[in-house]
């Protein structure tokens, strides 16, 4: 269990995205690395569940802590205590995954939303991955002033300059 725990902390922590994209049932050791993942995606037929209750333990590596901070102590409950398994769209009201896709287009959906990560600016994404982490733990004004420490170093990217100048021109040209 502690290898596991390990290898889904390193997954959160480093700094690309991870994408996990479940397509049928997801329980147990596999729902806690999900968890551990930047991007939860669901296909309508997918569920979800902590049989870990049914032995008479708590989920043990990670499930209760990422799962409390993800869907909040109410959804916790329902999973780990009461033994409730979810579907995909209670998954999604739950905060559990980010989107629902139809079972038949499921692979060309995920793979669409892997793409478009795909196109975004690397440093920028390593950027809001570390900040989003820290400020979930931090104060307001403390999380603040993360953000202004990763900007900081983002601003002086050359790409900052050339995106702002792409985007003005293309809002100029929209005016009238």
């Amino acid at each position: 269990l502690n290898n596991m725990q390990q290898l889904w902390d390193e997954m959160e922590h480093i700094e690309k995205p991870f994408v996990v994209a479940h397509h049928a049932t997801c329980v147990g050791g596999g729902l806690e690395m999900s968890l551990s993942c930047d991007f939860r995606l669901a296909a309508k037929s997918a569920s979800y569940a902590f049989p870990e209750s049914l032995f008479g333990v708590l989920p043990a590596s990670g499930g209760v802590s990422r799962l409390t901070r993800l869907c909040g102590p109410h959804w916790a409950r329902w999973l780990i205590m009461a033994n409730k398994p979810v579907n995909a769209d209670k998954a999604m009201t739950m905060g559990l995954v980010h989107e629902v896709y139809p079972d038949e287009t499921f692979e060309a959906d995920v793979m669409e939303f892997c793409h478009h990560l795909a196109k975004q600016n690397g440093e920028q994404m390593g950027a809001a991955k570390v900040a989003i982490e820290l400020c979930a733990e931090l104060g307001r004004d403390s999380a603040r002033h993360i953000e202004r420490m990763a900007n900081s170093g983002l601003m002086l990217n050359p790409a900052y300059q050339e995106g702002i100048r792409r985007y003005m021109a293309g809002i100029g040209g929209k005016k009238g």
